[in-house]
């Protein structure tokens, strides 16, 4: 594993190439694994001059809190940061809209 990889309870973080490949389980990320996922991203984005992201997170029941999206806009530069969402969930398709007003590369897919 390198250190743009971790795997907790909540989510699955993993380097493929030059994508970021984020996997969900059922809940909302906890505290912990949100904050170490934007500590890779910012990483990555700052080592690469930029960041791409697949998030695949069927069956979730709600995306990010207010406070973990907080958190994600202030660690990851917008600039330069692509982001693909695949969810069921309706809330964490709003989540994602919700960052998506500061980042509008960010987009969030329904299946």
């Amino acid at each position: 594993m390198t250190e743009d990889c971790l795997c907790g309870v909540t989510m699955c973080v993993e380097s493929v190439d030059d994508l970021l490949v984020v996997v969900h389980t059922d809940e909302p990320p906890n505290r912990s694994e949100w904050s170490q996922y934007c500590d890779v991203a910012r990483r990555r984005h700052l080592d690469r001059g930029g960041l791409r992201t697949l998030v695949i997170a069927a069956r979730i029941v709600a995306g990010p809190n207010a406070s973990q999206r907080t958190e994600y806009n202030v660690k990851v530069p917008a600039k330069g940061t692509r982001v693909a969402v695949l969810c069921n969930s309706i809330a964490a398709r709003a989540a994602i809209t919700a960052l998506s007003w500061f980042n509008p590369d960010m987009r969030a897919f329904g299946g």
